[in-house]
């Protein structure tokens, strides 16, 4: 089959997600053939990678609104999280230079591609929870970014960051006592002051 005819019918169908699975069964392709041709679509800049095998239609599609929106294309159970979630969130000012997230099927693996870098941190299932679908992806809610934080850095033996973060208006102080607890995390935030909520302007960062 000519590489034209597969442009014709990726520019008609729409489909942003492309890999070889969808060609062979849109085609009558084999699999060895449809991997041929979606590596020359990408050679020649008309698709992007996101994974191996696994490409974004640009033909005839819109621009995808950012890059958060490949994370579960490459980890279908993860969800953003960590600084990424805590930009999002304003909890911190400063701009992660990659997509941070937490997975809870899969090893921790650090993927790059066409749209950036994504950093993937597998955390036990037990702490799959506290995120929401927010449009275009999965993200942690401000209360569990800052805790899963906390916890991954305390799980690889180093001290967690409590400085220069933005809470009030943003956490809900019930529902982080909640995840905390949950997390086992309650009596570090309770020494650390986390828990009080009245103590939250002390960790914004200080203008000299």
């Amino acid at each position: 089959m000519s590489v034209y005819r597969v442009l014709e019918v990726l520019k008609k169908d729409g489909e942003a997600r492309l890999d070889p699975s969808y060609l062979c069964e849109r085609l009558g392709l084999t699999r060895r053939e449809a991997s041929t041709i979606l590596r020359r679509l990408h050679r020649h800049g008309l698709i992007r990678r996101v994974a191996r095998g696994l490409y974004y239609n640009d033909l005839g599609m819109a621009e995808p609104p950012n890059e958060l929106v490949f994370h579960d294309w490459m980890a279908r159970a993860s969800y953003v999280s960590f600084s990424t979630a805590m930009h999002l969130h304003g909890i911190i000012d400063q701009i992660p230079y990659v997509v941070t997230c937490a997975r809870w099927d899969g090893p921790s693996v650090k993927v790059e591609n066409d749209f950036g870098r994504y950093w993937y941190t597998r955390i036990p299932r037990s702490l799959a929870f506290g995120f929401d679908r927010i449009k275009w992806a999965r993200v942690a809610l401000p209360e569990k970014a800052l805790l899963d934080q906390i916890w991954i850095h305390i799980h690889e033996g180093c001290k967690p960051r409590t400085e220069e973060l933005y809470l009030q208006g943003i956490m809900d102080p019930d529902r982080f006592l909640d995840f905390a607890e949950r997390m086992g995390l309650l009596e570090y935030v309770t020494e650390v002051g986390l828990a009080d909520p009245s103590r939250w302007p002390e960790f914004e960062p200080q203008i000299v």
